[in-house]
Formats: structure tokens, sequence, C-alpha cells
């Protein structure tokens, strides 16, 4: 290890005067040790950037991280690792939240759909609009409520006016 900086010293697994100079088997668990050596290997074999993550017990508990291996001549590689904590809580925050909308977006009783302004292609549809529509799921998206002849063209030149100018469209009434 010819260098390690951090902007955070709880972020350290030894002290920065400890790791300079070092290999890295003797500062890292054997596991992180052997999926490094995998990765670096791959990158100096494939000649192209590996990326792995792995987690490391650190001052403040443990912490994930990514490591970016990059083959700089046939026996070398720069590493650049980055704490990844807070990015995989936000992914799982993420995912979950998502999750979450696709439950409640299709188990809504209420004809339910999301779609392009400019164009007013399908991007999503509920159970209840299939129902309520009888097209499946498959052939509304992609496809216009005007296609699908639930509304008249300028009935949806109309909403997507007013969706523009106010920002949303509530209790109107279409022939």
């Amino acid at each position: 290890i010819l260098d390690y900086q951090t902007s955070n010293a709880e972020e350290l697994v030894l002290d920065r005067d400890k790791v300079i100079g070092s290999n890295i088997a003797d500062s890292m668990p054997q596991e992180v040790v052997e999926k490094i050596k995998r990765s670096t290997e791959d990158a100096l074999e494939q000649h192209q950037l590996q990326i792995v993550e792995y987690t490391l017990p650190v001052k403040k508990g443990i912490e994930d991280y990514e490591a970016r291996l990059m083959p700089l001549n046939e026996n070398s590689v720069l590493a650049i690792v980055r704490n990844i904590s807070e990015l995989k809580i936000f992914r799982k925050t993420l995912t979950e939240s998502e999750n979450m909308f696709q439950k409640t977006f299709h188990r809504m009783h209420v004809l339910s759909s999301i779609s392009t302004i400019n164009d007013g292609k399908y991007l999503e549809v509920n159970d209840t609009f299939v129902k309520t529509t009888g097209h499946s799921r498959q052939v509304a998206i992609g496809q216009t409520s005007v296609d699908l002849g639930i509304i008249k063209k300028q009935d949806r030149d109309w909403l997507k006016q007013e969706m523009l100018r106010n920002g949303s469209v509530k209790n109107v009434e279409l022939e």
C-alpha cells in the first residue's frame, strides 16, 4: 500500500502510519484479502477495471466499501476505495419505498395509471385499470388513452394543457 487517505479518521481500519508500505494481508480480514486478490488478478489478466464490494470492521462499527481496481501495467493496479455504507442504506430504503408504492398502486380500487405528459403513453397501469377497461397491462403499456379508445384526442389535448398549466386535473367529467 503506497498511500492511504480519508477525510474521516473513524473510517480507518488501522492508523495511516501502520498501513503505508504494508501488504493488504497485514491489515484486512482474510476473506476481504481473498476478494481483493481475485479482483486484482482479474484486472491484470483482463486489462480492465474490476469493482469489488466488501465490509470491514472499523473504529465506528461495520462499514461497506467499494474498491475500483484499474491495471496500471503488467504487475500493478491502482485501487480507489470508497465507503458506500450510506449509499447501500439509501438503495435499500429506495427499494423498500418502490416496493411499497408498487403494492399500493396495484392494489388500489381506483382506476390508476402513470403516463408520459408529452405523448400520453402509459408507463404503468393498475389492476383496477385492467378490470375496468378490459385492456391487459401488456396491451396498455406503451399505448395512449386515445389509442385504446378511452378518451378522444381533443380531450387528451385539453387534459395535457390543464396538467401543464395547473399541475393537476381534478373532478373533470369527459364524454
